[in-house]
């Protein structure tokens, strides 16, 4: 159960890197100083903002899931 959940997990994070990847080569920018930007009202609250933010949100949650499925087991 753990193995594919694991998998599961890893499938997203790449799917959502794959997202991620073309908002950074779109705005030149990494996800991270985009999302603090973002994060203190710096960029505004466009779409592609609003989007690369809650994929950047998904990411995160995804490898933190990751992260403990891999090391409690």
């Amino acid at each position: 159960v753990f193995a594919q959940e694991a998998a599961d997990e890893e499938a997203l994070i790449e799917r959502l890197r794959a997202n991620l990847d073309k908002f950074e080569a779109k705005y030149g920018m990494s996800s991270l100083e985009f999302y603090t930007r973002f994060r203190s009202g710096e960029l505004g609250d466009a779409m592609d903002f609003m989007e690369w933010a809650s994929l950047y949100d998904m990411h995160e949650g995804a490898v933190e899931r990751l992260s403990q499925l891999t090391s409690s087991h």
